[in-house]
């Protein structure tokens, strides 16, 4: 938490506030050592007086698209806790819990909320960004991505299929909340692993990880703690989710007990009976 969803939402809900052309005047942060490629000293020389041009977002990173001869861009990684604050009053909104401000020209602020300090701020150029270690190695975005290039970047690649979804050089954007609901969907177990799948089960995988986010996209976002829109609205998605967090509760399918256990790194849920692991399926190779 934050992923995709709540990246596309802040995204949207900015684009609508028409932050979009604003000039920034100012940067500040009280923890420059979540800064990648610049120093908070460096940022605030450089970035003053450039105009917002672009919003976009890949995976679960935010860019601030900026003018200048040498363009450059403010990235956000909100990571398990941070969001973006729009607004006008920073006392109002300020707390010991507020990372970093945009000040743009006309009185509008845009804060970096991160309770739990983890987020990432980047600010550089194009060819700057290349060379993160993190951006540099992003995979295609889950939404913009085809299935046929879903499959190659997945048949590429051992292991199980829940770290497979979470590894972000594969695809860009998926986070625990969306896997885990993918795969009850799909009806497979989280540590089935790749080379045992059909190509079948990938497709069907595929849409309903597209369905997922849809679907989270629609409920706008998941608020389970931290995170809201950059409006202060707080999403709904927690409250239809199928399986994530859903651990000792009954399956909505089956009506047994769902499960939880430490998979891929993180906590999982799955129902033990619809998601069983399928150990004769067709590889992805075959028909």
């Amino acid at each position: 938490m934050p992923e995709l969803p709540e990246v596309e939402i802040t995204k949207q809900k900015l684009i609508e506030q028409k932050i979009k052309g604003a000039v920034v005047e100012d940067f500040w942060t009280d923890r420059p050592q979540n800064l990648k490629l610049f120093s908070d000293i460096k940022i605030q020389k450089d970035i003053r007086g450039r105009k917002i041009i672009s919003i976009e977002r890949r995976g679960k990173v935010l860019f601030l698209g900026l003018s200048g001869r040498d363009k450059k861009n403010l990235a956000f990684h909100f990571r398990m806790s941070g969001r973006l604050i729009l607004a006008e009053d920073v006392k109002k909104f300020k707390d010991t819990s507020t990372r970093a401000i945009v000040f743009l020209k006309g009185g509008k602020k845009i804060l970096f909320r991160d309770p739990r300090k983890f987020g990432v701020i980047w600010y550089g150029g194009p060819d700057e960004l290349k060379q993160d270690p993190y951006l540099g190695f992003l995979g295609p975005d889950m939404l913009e991505v085809t299935f046929r290039v879903f499959l190659e970047r997945l048949k590429k690649r051992k292991g199980k299929i829940k770290s497979l979804l979470l590894d972000q050089k594969i695809v860009s954007g998926i986070g625990n909340i969306i896997a885990d609901e993918a795969l009850w969907y799909s009806k497979l177990h989280p540590e089935t692993e790749i080379k045992k799948m059909s190509k079948a089960q990938i497709r069907k995988l595929y849409s309903d990880i597209r369905r997922v986010i849809h679907n989270i996209i629609k409920a706008g976002g998941t608020t389970l703690r931290d995170w809201a829109h950059p409006d202060g609205k707080e999403g709904g998605y927690e409250k239809v989710r199928r399986i994530y967090g859903r651990g000792k509760k009954n399956c909505f399918r089956c009506k047994n007990p769902v499960s939880r256990a430490v998979i891929a790194g993180r906590g999982t849920t799955f129902c033990p009976k619809c998601q069983k692991i399928d150990k004769v399926s067709t590889p992805a190779g075959g028909r």
